[in-house]
């Protein structure tokens, strides 16, 4: 049963996320639709919003980005942002039209600014992702939270008592190492987009994954994860 569980889970993932499938298998990846270079295997960068608490992943290929900035728990920003990049710069405004990202290469990252719904322009910083670290898809059930990433990292954590989780992440490079961390409330079903911080121990999630992306987030599905714990 927990096998067939998990093939399911990754089944779903695997369909969530843009040449993903075929990056598994023998056939030759198509990409994202909406943006052919973005592909399984294209760097990733996090971050974080200065003077607040929203997380930032991005997804960055040749000529194009996608972009996710969260802030955790029910009605907290969930702005989706896809489009072309330049190779030192891009200027992109999210799905929903309310807020708007820019930023320039600085050393291996990126620097720039984000203006959210009823903000002024903030700062921030976005470093290559690192041990996992990176803009995620992710199924939630009743007993697991899985993830697949834009370059391949993986993770999955076994929900316990008390809003504990434990399991691992499998960077697309590199060996798995154990992660464990605290629920912020109860698993919900559903599908999410997500940014993985392991560097900041911090996971924001909202759902669901189309919703967010077409600009309309549910605001019932929402989560985030405490992580070293």
């Amino acid at each position: 049963m927990r096998r067939t569980l998990l093939k399911i889970t990754w089944m779903a993932l695997l369909a969530l996320v843009p040449g993903a499938a075929a990056a598994c298998g023998d056939g030759e990846d198509e990409g994202d639709s909406t943006n052919p270079s973005l592909t399984a295997g294209t760097p990733e960068f996090v971050g974080k919003v200065e003077g607040g608490n929203a997380l930032v992943a991005a997804a960055i290929g040749s000529g194009s980005a996608r972009v996710f900035v969260c802030a955790p728990g029910s009605g907290g920003a969930a702005e989706w942002f896809n489009g072309e990049a330049g190779e030192e710069s891009f200027k992109l405004a999210s799905a929903s039209g309310d807020a708007e990202i820019e930023a320039e290469r600085s050393g291996e990252g990126f620097q720039g600014t984000v203006t959210l719904p009823g903000t002024e322009a903030q700062r921030l910083s976005l470093a290559p992702g690192v041990e996992g670290s990176g803009l995620y898809e992710v199924v939630q059930d009743e007993r697991t939270t899985s993830g697949l990433s834009a370059a391949n990292g993986r993770f999955e954590l076994r929900h316990r008592s008390g809003g504990r989780v434990a399991g691992e992440v499998s960077p697309p490079a590199g060996e798995s190492r154990s992660m464990q961390g605290k629920l912020e409330g109860r698993p919900q079903v559903g599908t999410y987009v997500a940014v993985v911080d392991t560097a900041a121990g911090a996971i924001c999630a909202h759902g669901s994954s189309e919703g967010v992306k077409r600009g309309q987030p549910d605001p019932k599905l929402s989560f985030s994860v405490e992580l070293g714990r």
